[in-house]
């Protein structure tokens, strides 16, 4: 009789751990996470159109993830996507920790699983590029300015009104202060970009 009770012991514990893996495999299931055999973690990615800049180990700029109408950054690249501007994805990702990372940037590194969408959306649209700080170096390491002309990801950047003279302005000024920088950018149908817009705060010396 003690033997059967610890038996029935052992059986209802087994039977509460299953239930709850259950749980959990149900929980991410409805998250758009899934384990595979090495029990690493997948997850289905929307990647909008366009980027962000952001602070991941210096200045540089990052994916955007749209979740359940919510935006954030993905941080570091994605291996083995080939994102192309004015396409809108939908992937699936393996996110694999990253041990000990620094701390400007994400724990995580992703790699491509696989492309389930690559869709054009309609074009031209509209995006901001931010920048916080002291941030003529940053927006040097974005927006490259050799040669005469700006381009953006090797993207060539039409300047409208004076957004362009403005922002060479203070990139040649001897300023050395914080300022917030917000730029607005048009991706245009033939893959170029149009600045239309150009905002700065007032200098903030120390």
């Amino acid at each position: 009789m003690k033997a059967y009770g610890i038996l029935l012991f052992v059986a209802s514990c087994l039977g509460s751990a299953s239930c709850s893996s259950n749980k959990s495999k149900s929980k991410n299931d409805s998250l758009g996470v899934s384990e595979d055999a090495n029990s690493e973690i997948i997850e289905s990615v929307q990647i909008m159109p366009y980027k962000a800049v952001c602070q991941a180990e210096g200045t540089s700029l990052c994916y955007i993830q749209s979740e359940a109408g919510q935006q954030t950054l993905i941080y570091g690249d994605i291996e083995g996507f080939e994102f192309e501007w004015g396409f809108q994805y939908d992937i699936e990702t393996k996110r694999i920790p990253i041990e000990n990372p620094p701390a400007d940037s994400g724990s995580f590194y992703y790699q491509l699983v696989k492309t389930n969408q690559k869709q054009q959306i309609d074009l031209p649209v509209a995006f901001e590029l931010n920048f916080r700080g002291n941030q003529k170096k940053s927006i040097a390491t974005i927006l490259d300015a050799s040669g005469g002309n700006m381009s953006l990801d090797s993207h060539l950047i039409e300047c409208g009104h004076t957004a362009c003279d403005e922002l060479k302005a203070y990139m040649a000024s001897v300023d050395n202060c914080d300022v917030s920088i917000e730029l607005t950018l048009h991706l245009k149908a033939d893959k170029r970009f149009a600045m239309n817009q150009f905002r700065m705060s007032e200098c903030a010396s120390d």
